[in-house]
């Protein structure tokens, strides 16, 4: 109700505020109401009406308020802060609709000299430079200025458009800058058209902005609304000037933003310029050679490659990359280019192999030629087999097109360095290359086992079971020796590939369960292949889906072809359904499951083809091969459930209608090598068989496959079906294949209206500005609200915020009056927005509301800003509709919500703001303690923003007024009631907060400063020094130290720092150098290269270490064997991971060096010995025994991580020949009883050497002799029985003593079960593990550290380090500090979480050894500790952040 009655007139006549404030709704009172209380005699009326002039004034209806300007400029007296802050708000917001020029002139008040506070003033000079922009020339330079510009926005200012020449003209960097802000704001609002903007960035260009400026005018430049016209050739030459070398030098990241604005627009030339300016950075040359992918065609590739071949290491993997943009497009690498494309990926083995196999394989047939032309010991093979499996990878090896495998299986036979050759032939599963590697059993045993592993069959178990002694006629057999060091794996795949019934169970007579190798009791226990064989044989064909499901469940790895015969059964079955249906006329309803009405395999079988998987993965079996690699159950699941599919697939014999069922199974199982084998059906006659392989390949997640096969895909967007075409527009929009806007927006004018749609869609993934025309074209012509609604998305996809503003420049293009319609619906948002723009202007009417609400989309919710002070009037109107316009009702309250998203009206509120009289008075009694005060205050916080001015002004007023010290600081408080914060208000919250300590967080709050101080030096640095000296400075010293901070920061305004920030950018920019290319900051180059090498040998150690750290990154075997010959030589001290050691590189270091005195330091050898993969110890071990002779304390650790069978064979001849002293290497180290050792040991006691002989420690093989009549029952009676011990507690004795004696009793059992087991027990123990679990908990230290002992020398690794983690929980501080170095030397990264928490440990010896071990791990421990710091309490942050510090600053100097 309006305030014309005589209640107000009383109100205003006695200048009631408190009264007036409840009867004047600032919303709907009339002008004159306004112009009542602003022309009152009191001050405080005034004030009233200048709060409620405001408020109104921010939801809208400026030039009906306009009028009222001149009055409340003339109600200015003496104000206070608050009525100057919202008078300058006026002034801004209604100064554009004053009714004249001249009516407020000499009315502006002189804010300048009036003392008001930086605030106000900041308000002030903003209010005037939008109402005058040549107030900008007027105002001097600085940080007022900078404020007040800063708070400008084009939608506030009366000339947008003047207002950015005058940021311009002023040749002030940071006005500059901020005219690029404005100038991107006006365009996103529509306050300013297109071309203007593009003028104003083109000038920013020219004049001497900061170089960030720049960057980002360039970069606007290079969007996609600016791309639409091509740059003026004066432009263009502007824009290149930016890429000399001294340019480059300077501003290199302005460099880089010009290079990616000229390809964006098309500039191929400039960028080849670029690449060919040696005074460049090589950076930025990379960068201009990675550019032209998409402006190169087939007929640059020569041109590209000869100059990446410069310089292989800075321009190879560009060139690739480039190479690779091509491909996508369908411009392939030709036949003459194969052998550059090649030396590229050869010199820098940073590139991806799949990559040159992927850009190659057009010409597979000469890249084959090439790689496999080198001779047999060429040094690069490695890299050449790398390269050879990645174009198997693509299919081509399984199809024999392309023999890879036969072809690495002759280099096999002829080389000396067989050991990658037989992992490539693994990965490649070349299962014809078995007899080569067999060839290679005896020199390379564990490589050739892991290659037969995958590639092994009966000749390989022929092999086995002759190495392993198994054929001997007498059952005397021996172990071959070159088999003794891998027994337990050899006899592994010897079981897993054992097929024949006989053998196998003749190999499971001679296996002995105390030594039973890991992979073979996993197996044990499975089902009868003769009962398998029986269920297979009587599967019922009638009904395949319940046989299949029956024989998975039942089943193993030999019934799989018949399940595989099974699944092509209940396929065929599907078709003929489908056909019979199809004969009668009859449709099959459309379910909402996998398939959309096609018939689909039932998910029953196939969950029961992956359970078959997964139990064959528990069994740890490796056929079929697609086991081999499987992570985990479910991976091995998928693995076997898509090899089956794709292996019928690969039959003749299925029809086009099974195929696509088939593939239709396959999009429901991810497959890592789905798409090798299916890419070759992209070409296949049925178009629904060439949409299910798309709908396939668009499902790989990163989009890998889709770009690899995009040329294929966007040649198929033009086929004639359209389902075919819909699915490859599909597979490109997930690929975001931007390279494919072209094809994609080809399809926008295809004749049907569901490519048209999914075409719209691509684009709004893989949409660039190329597409935009045809986007604009078909808005400006086609209705259909769908189309026009991906029309709309992909717009708003490609051009973000400026795609109103490029439909507002084509509407003004537009000539046909249909044209400006449909353009126009578009550039308003539809209908919906003219109706928002209506409502919010033109005041409340409900049939606008009904007819918004009423639309087919409800606006956005950034659409509905203007209409926030309505939203009790949209949920009145949905109050008053009948119950038949439900529908309507729930719009309207929809979009009610969507207007007040963050609405703070809920009850509690509204109960407390009855009562804000109450809540001040209880504030300003003195008896409120300290804790209450601090609630009533977060109170008041919670409800200031909710309340009427006047009751606001009156929270500030009382909290000013409090006398005394105020019951909690009240900074907060007074800011949201609308306060301009004074040096009495920061006196009083400091005074209040004295009581605490707490005056730094109440300093840190009044200036805006953060918790952790800036680490560059300024003004942010020195006000936080202040702060934190505030609280323990004399009290005298207190006052001229706020004067200080206030110097640097005035109170209650912006960060003070615009000018600050424009001269640290002009005074600590880069120093102006000449970049080299071997600049250490530079990215990988032959002269860079050359460099480091040089730095390796230089004769300061920390140029060595800095050259060694960045070598070390790099994939270059040459490189990383540098960096190894200098830390065996003792000139770095680095910590060398496992996977950076090249293995031959260590044999042909140690023949060059001196047998004594050499450079090898053997101490550091031993120490990355450890780390290598035993076998590969191998070939050392020659060289080292010459070494050992002469220098027997520094190889004896060397020669300690050479396995002791494999040490025993290489030392058998010189020991029989009588060398005893090499015995001393294998003294106390296990070895496999052979001949030979036996031998050895009875010549020792003949000899007198009994304690020599004694040191042997001689164990049994792991298979049983077969002459000894014993089965494995009475084996295990055997492992109950220690050898040689006829008397004593038995095993399960001990364990029942261990679990119920004394602590005594315990620990001697302990003792006892560890002196009966020579060597670990198998991990499958339960019994032992839980016991020694109890253990570790019992309450005497002495048994807990008797039980981890024990668990150390009968568990294995992992069970024991998990044993070890148990005792971080232990109440003695050393045997905490004890576990921790156990753990964190061994890398246990399980227990990090726990050692992180033991940086609260309450004893200092237990966190200092919790922080060393964290610090031993490196980088592992960074998740955790930032985790950790994240949820720790505020005060104790700094235990975390301390550590993570010191890691974080040794991984840094690691990799500087």
């Amino acid at each position: 109700m309006m305030p014309v009655d005589e209640a107000f007139d009383d109100a205003l006549r006695r200048a009631d505020v408190r009264r007036l404030s409840v009867l004047v709704d600032a919303a709907l009172c009339p002008p004159d109401v306004f112009e009542r209380l602003l022309g009152h005699r009191n001050a405080a009326v005034r004030s009233l009406g200048l709060a409620l002039l405001g408020e109104r004034a921010a939801s809208g209806e400026p030039a009906e308020l306009g009028a009222l300007l001149p009055t409340a400029l003339s109600a200015a007296g003496l104000w206070a802060a608050e009525d100057a802050l919202v008078l300058a708000e006026l002034y801004a917001r209604l100064g554009p609709y004053a009714p004249k020029p001249y009516a407020i002139a000499g009315r502006v008040p002189e804010w300048r000299t009036a003392g008001l506070p930086v605030r106000v003033r900041i308000a002030w000079l903003r209010a005037e430079i939008a109402n005058d922009p040549t107030t900008v020339r007027r105002e001097p330079a600085g940080e007022l200025l900078y404020q007040a510009v800063r708070k400008t926005g084009t939608a506030g200012a009366l000339r947008p458009r003047q207002l950015l020449a005058e940021l311009l003209d002023s040749g002030d960097p940071v006005l500059m800058g901020e005219s690029l802000r404005l100038a991107r704001e006006g365009l996103h609002t529509g306050a300013v058209s297109a071309a203007l903007v593009r003028a104003h960035l083109s000038r920013l260009l020219d004049v001497a902005a900061a170089p960030g400026t720049v960057v980002g005018a360039l970069t606007e430049l290079a969007e996609p609304w600016a791309v639409l016209e091509p740059l003026p050739p004066g432009r263009v030459s502007a824009v290149s000037a930016l890429l000399t070398a001294a340019e480059a030098t300077v501003r290199p990241e302005v460099a880089e933003a010009a290079l990616t604005t000229l390809a964006r627009y098309g500039h191929g030339g400039v960028l080849r310029q670029a690449v060919d300016d040696p005074d460049l950075p090589p950076g930025l040359r990379r960068r201009a050679l990675e550019l032209l992918g998409p402006l190169a065609t087939r007929d640059d590739v020569g041109e590209l490659t000869a100059v990446a071949r410069r310089d292989p290491l800075l321009f190879g993997g560009a060139a690739v990359a480039c190479l690779r943009g091509l491909h996508r497009r369908g411009h392939f690498v030709t036949g003459p280019d194969v052998r550059a494309v090649l030396a590229l990926a050869l010199a820098d083995h940073a590139i991806a192999p799949r990559d040159v196999a992927t850009i190659l394989f057009t010409c597979r047939h000469d890249m084959f030629r090439l790689l496999t032309g080198a001779p047999a010991d060429d040094p690069h093979w490695p890299r050449r087999l790398a390269l050879l499996v990645a174009l198997a990878g693509q299919g081509t090896g399984e199809s024999g097109e392309v023999p890879v495998g036969d072809a690495i299986t002759r280099a096999l036979k002829v080389t000396s360095a067989p050991r990658p050759f037989l992992d490539a032939l693994r990965a490649l599963r070349h299962t014809s290359a078995e007899d080569a590697v067999l060839t290679r059993l005896g020199t390379e045993p564990a490589a050739a086992l892991d290659a037969l592993e995958a590639i092994g069959g009966r000749r390989t178990v022929a092999a086995l079971r002759e190495g392993l002694g198994l054929t001997a006629a007498d059952g005397e057999g021996v172990i071959a020796p070159h088999l003794r060091a891998v027994r337990h794996r050899a006899l592994e795949l010897l079981w897993q590939l054992t097929e024949d019934a006989a053998e196998r169970r003749d190999l499971l007579l001679r296996l002995d369960p105390a030594d039973l190798p890991a992979r073979i009791a996993a197996d044990l226990g499975g089902p009868d292949e003769a009962e398998l064989a029986l269920l297979a044989a009587r599967v019922d064909r009638a009904d395949p889906v319940r046989a299949l499901c029956g024989l998975a469940a039942h089943g193993g790895a030999s019934t799989i072809p018949v399940i595989a015969d099974l699944l092509l059964d209940v396929v065929a079955e599907l078709v003929l359904g489908e056909r019979v249906l199809a004969e009668r006329g009859t449709t099959l309803p459309k379910p909402d499951g996998p398939g959309g009405g096609e018939s689909v395999v039932p998910g029953e079988v196939l969950e029961a083809v992956r359970e078959l998987g997964r139990r064959l993965h528990a069994r740890r079996r490796i056929r079929p091969v697609c086991l081999l690699d499987a992570t985990d159950a479910d991976a091995a699941g998928d693995a076997l459930a898509a090899t089956i599919v794709l292996d019928l697939l690969d039959r003749p014999g299925p029809t086009d209608d099974e195929r696509v069922i088939l593939l239709e199974l396959l999009t429901r199982i991810p497959y890592p090598h789905t798409r090798p084998r299916v890419h070759r059906l992209l070409r296949h006659r049925s178009p629904h068989v060439r949409k299910h392989v798309i709908a396939l390949l668009a499902q790989d997640t990163d989009g890998d496959d889709a770009q690899a096969l995009s040329a294929s895909l966007i040649t198929l967007t033009t086929a004639d079906d359209i389902q075919t075409v819909r699915q490859a527009l599909l597979a490109l929009g997930h690929a975001r294949a931007r390279w494919a806007s072209g094809a994609i927006a080809a399809c926008l004018d295809h004749p049907n209206m569901n490519v048209k749609k999914t075409a719209a869609g691509a684009l709004a993934r893989a949409g660039t500005a190329a597409a935009v025309p045809q986007l604009l074209n078909w808005l400006a012509r086609h209705d259909n609200p769908g189309f026009r609604t991906a029309l709309v998305e992909a717009l708003r996809s490609i051009l973000g915020a400026a795609h109103e503003a490029t439909l507002r420049a084509a509407l003004d293009r537009a000539q046909e009056p249909r044209a400006r319609r449909l353009l126009g619906e578009c550039d308003r948002g539809g209908a919906a927005l003219s109706d928002i723009d209506a409502l919010a202007t033109g005041g409340w009417r409900p049939a606008l509301a009904l007819r918004i609400a009423g639309r087919t989309e409800l606006p956005p919710r950034h659409s509905l800003y203007g209409l926030r002070p309505t939203c009790a009037d949209w949920l009145a109107l949905a109050g008053s509709l009948p119950d038949a316009m439900s529908d309507t009702r729930v719009r309207l309250v929809r979009v009610a919500v969507r207007i007040r998203a963050n609405r703070l009206s809920d009850a509690e509120r509204r109960t407390y703001a009855r009562y804000v009289g109450l809540l001040l008075m209880c504030l300003t009694d003195e008896a409120t303690s300290a804790d209450d005060g601090l609630d009533l205050v977060s109170v008041l916080e919670e409800l200031a923003p909710t309340l009427p001015t006047v009751e606001k002004r009156a929270v500030v007023a009382t909290v000013r007024a409090l006398p005394g010290t105020a019951p909690a600081p009240t900074l907060r408080l007074l800011r949201v009631c609308g306060a301009v914060l004074v040096r009495a208000d920061l006196d009083q919250a400091l005074a209040a907060a004295a009581s605490a300590r707490a005056e730094g967080a109440v300093l840190r709050e009044a200036f805006g400063l953060p918790d952790v101080p800036p680490s560059t030096p300024g003004s942010r640095a020195r006000l936080h020094a202040l702060a934190d000296s505030y609280p323990t400075a004399a009290p005298a010293a207190r006052s001229a130290l706020l004067d200080r901070m206030q110097a640097l920061q005035p109170l209650d305004a912006p960060p003070w720092t615009l000018a600050e920030t424009d001269v640290d950018a002009s005074t600590t920019g880069r120093p102006n150098r000449t970049v080299r290319p071997d600049d250490l900051d530079q990215p990988r180059s032959a002269a860079l290269r050359a460099r480091l090498l040089d730095m390796l040998g230089a004769s300061d150690p920390g140029r060595r270490r800095t050259a060694a750290l960045v070598l070390l990154k790099w994939p270059d075997p040459e490189v990383r064997s540098a960096v190894l010959r200098t830390y065996l030589r003792g000139d770095v001290d680095i910590d060398i991971p496992a996977d950076a050691l090249p293995v031959g590189a260590l044999a042909a270091l140690l023949e060059e060096t001196e047998p004594v005195g050499g450079e090898i330091r053997y101490e550091r050898l031993a120490r990355l010995a450890v780390r290598l993969d035993p076998s590969a110890l191998e070939p050392l071990v020659p060289l080292l025994l010459e070494r050992w002779r002469q220098a027997p304390e520094l190889v004896r650790p060397v020669l300690a991580a050479v396995p002791a069978d494999t040490l025993a064979v290489i030392l058998g001849d010189r020991v029989l020949a009588g060398a005893w002293g090499f015995l001393d290497l294998l003294a106390g180290r296990t070895l496999l009883r052979t001949p030979e050792l036996t031998e050895i040991r009875r010549r020792l006691r003949a000899e007198g050497r009994d304690r020599v002989a004694d040191s042997l420690v001689l164990v049994e093989g792991p298979l049983l002799d077969p002459a000894a009549d014993r089965h494995h029952t009475n084996a295990q009676a055997r492992l109950t029985e220690p050898a040689g011990v006829t008397e004593g507690p038995s095993r399960e004795e001990l364990l029942h003593v261990a679990r119920t004696g004394g602590p005594d009793q315990i620990r001697r059992a302990l003792t006892r079960l560890a002196e009966e087991n020579s060597g670990p027990a198998t991990p499958d123990d339960p019994e032992l593990r839980a016991l020694i679990g109890e253990l570790l908990h019992h309450p005497r230290p002495r048994v807990r550290l008797h039980a981890h002992r024990t668990s150390r020398a009968l568990l294995d690794r992992a069970t024991f380090l998990d044993h070890t983690s148990t005792l971080l929980d232990d109440p003695q501080p050393d045997v905490v500090r004890s576990a921790v170095r156990t753990l964190t030397h061994a890398g246990w990264e399980p227990a990090v979480p726990a050692i992180v928490a033991l940086l609260d440990h309450p004893h200092p010896a237990v966190r200092g050894a919790a922080a060393d071990g964290l610090q031993h791990l490196g980088r592992r421990v960074i998740p955790a500790l930032r985790h950790t710091a994240d949820h720790a309490r505020p005060d104790r942050r700094c235990v975390y952040t301390s550590v993570l510090d010191r890691i974080t600053a040794i991984e840094e100097e690691r990799t500087t």
